[in-house]
């Protein structure tokens, strides 16, 4: 080969790298500015992220100064209350172009899961004549408190035919969350839940979430959650609480309707629009306030046993909200009578 055409194959080769180096060079810029953008995408996500999360939280401090206030001014709850009505607007305009929202469900107003069974007693074999009324006045209660579940639950609204099967759910129920491994007639225990596939053990406690009910026998996710001819039960039921009284100032209609068993749709609205009304705010201090209602037949009563004006626990749901996406935070908020709150089940989504 001539040294003409080795000089010309050198630069050949020479201009093959340059132009691989170029490319190379390109590439490499071209992979660091997508780099770039998508740190600068990531960081602008983290910071609408972080900004959604402080406007939840803000909005948390802003309800529980409202429930706070409230019991201060006042000894009942209603749905007039401000914890009951906080502005969404009026937040917005707090939160620059985030838009947040507050609700609180009070939670008294619901039927309590474990008001289905007796506390028990302190005192033991030796208990006086105090405890032995004590254990008289529960079993009255308990049977009170069956009867509204019992209406409720054959009140046609929710996936489940007859008395006989309310009881065998009313049974499994109790058998879930008392302590011992013993099953009702109608109930279940850890024998029949292991033997499930998969298996798994009975809580023989308290339940945490009304969502455990789905574990328990019986209950369906179209009685629970409800299907295309009935409604759910989640939305009437509380694992807060267990005395099994109901504010009668923030109840839904079915838990209303099961307080007696002669009230009638026209009664239930009559009381609802009651309660609904400013200019009766001070009469809902009292649980009676229900004889006041223009055309309540004076006949029907409401057991004062089951009934309350007060309320303990509130479920929040706090949510603030962009166009590029939202966060949600969720929880139970309980309230003390010296004016603690205690935050539990709390979650950011």
């Amino acid at each position: 080969m001539s040294h003409k055409h080795l000089l010309k194959d050198q630069k050949g080769v020479a201009l093959l790298l340059a132009l691989l180096t170029v490319s190379f060079l390109v590439t490499m810029t071209m992979q660091l500015l997508v780099d770039v953008d998508g740190q600068v995408e990531d960081a602008a996500l983290v910071e609408k992220t972080l900004a959604m999360e402080n406007a939840v939280y803000s909005g948390l401090s802003i309800v529980q100064a409202a429930l706070y206030s409230d019991q201060q001014a006042t000894t009942y709850d209603s749905l007039l209350d401000s914890w009951a009505g906080i502005d969404g607007e009026q937040l917005t305009s707090l939160t620059d172009d985030i838009s947040l929202t507050c609700a609180v469900n009070d939670l008294s107003g619901k039927l309590q899961i474990h008001a289905l069974l007796a506390n028990p007693l302190q005192g033991g074999n030796g208990a006086n004549n105090t405890n032995k009324t004590s254990a008289q006045e529960q079993q009255q209660q308990l049977e009170k408190v069956e009867q509204v579940w019992t209406r409720f639950l054959l009140s046609g609204k929710f996936a489940i035919d007859d008395e006989q099967q309310v009881e065998a759910l009313l049974d499994a129920i109790r058998d879930w969350i008392d302590e011992d491994d013993d099953a009702r007639i109608n109930g279940a225990e850890n024998a029949y839940y292991q033997s499930l596939s998969p298996g798994y053990s009975c809580r023989n406690g308290a339940m945490l979430a009304v969502e455990e009910l789905l574990f328990v026998k019986g209950v369906t996710p179209a009685l629970f959650y409800g299907d295309e001819e009935h409604e759910g039960i989640a939305a009437y039921i509380t694992v807060a609480g267990d005395d099994g009284k109901i504010n009668l100032n923030t109840a839904p209609d079915a838990v209303l309707a099961a307080l007696n068993p002669e009230l009638n749709e026209d009664m239930i609205s009559e009381l609802q629009a009651y309660r609904e009304e400013p200019d009766n705010s001070d009469n809902l201090a009292d649980p009676t306030w229900y004889k006041n209602v223009s055309g309540f037949p004076g006949d029907i009563t409401l057991d004062e046993n089951l009934l309350t004006v007060s309320a303990k626990a509130f479920a929040l749901t706090i949510t603030a909200a962009t166009e590029d996406g939202r966060c949600i935070g969720k929880g139970v908020l309980l309230r003390g009578e010296n004016h603690e709150q205690t935050l539990v089940h709390w979650q950011i989504q």
